[in-house]
């Protein structure tokens, strides 16, 4: 049905009757509603024909009906951008990263493109600034504080990342091994100065993360402030 209902719709758009064609695209998220991935079909569609605002509007309906499917977001911000919609595209990116997991593998596509929208329209401290609000009103979400300190870091502001992670290392023990990767990073880049400052701050922290798997849950964090302080 979905197929029959592109082509149809694909050859009244030939003709020049765009409404016609927008009626038959429709009828693919009237077929089986409340699925997300029918507006996810329609929004491709759309963009495929130029029609970046209808396409805007289904790809935001795909990630109403699942918050937690990345690769809509990612494709809403990238519609944005390609209209220059700089910080409609950086509320998207914001949502998506502080609710998507640390793994996930375009997560750091995200933050550089953040980052290059910052030079571009100086978004950086309405960006700073929303995460911090979002750190207040969400302080079991860890992914804000995540989001920041990553967001610091691939600007190059090593210091200010580095305070954030600690922060985060505070709540979360068991994501010392992401302070590890960022230090291996800098090392890589050959900004030695800086790789040093994060291994010898977070020496203690890295020791401590492979052995606070040893206690219980519920005193991890304790031991991991006393090797801190």
């Amino acid at each position: 049905n979905i197929e029959m209902f592109e082509q149809i719709g694909k050859l009244y758009y030939e003709k020049g009757d765009t409404e016609k064609a927008m009626e038959e695209w429709y009828k693919i998220t009237k077929s089986v509603p409340g699925q997300y991935s029918r507006h996810q079909i329609l929004a491709g569609i759309f963009k495929s024909y130029g029609m970046y605002k209808q396409a805007a509007e289904e790809y935001q309906r795909a990630i109403d009906l699942q918050p937690s499917f990345p690769y809509l977001y990612s494709q809403l911000a990238e519609l944005y951008m390609v209209n220059k919609e700089f910080k409609l595209a950086t509320d998207v990116y914001l949502k998506a990263l502080i609710r998507i997991p640390i793994n996930y593998s375009d997560r750091w596509e995200m933050i550089k493109n953040l980052i290059e929208m910052c030079k571009i329209e100086g978004l950086s401290d309405m960006i700073v600034s929303e995460l911090e609000k979002d750190i207040r009103q969400n302080p079991s979400n860890y992914l804000s504080t995540m989001t920041l300190a990553d967001f610091y870091f691939y600007k190059g502001d090593t210091d200010k990342s580095l305070e954030q992670y600690k922060a985060l290392l505070f709540a979360y023990p068991d994501n010392g091994k992401t302070i590890y990767d960022r230090a291996k990073i800098l090392e890589r880049e050959q900004k030695i100065d800086d790789s040093i400052n994060f291994y010898s701050n977070l020496k203690n922290v890295l020791f401590v993360f492979y052995l606070t798997f040893y206690f219980d849950s519920s005193i991890r964090h304790l031991v991991f402030r006393r090797f801190l302080l």
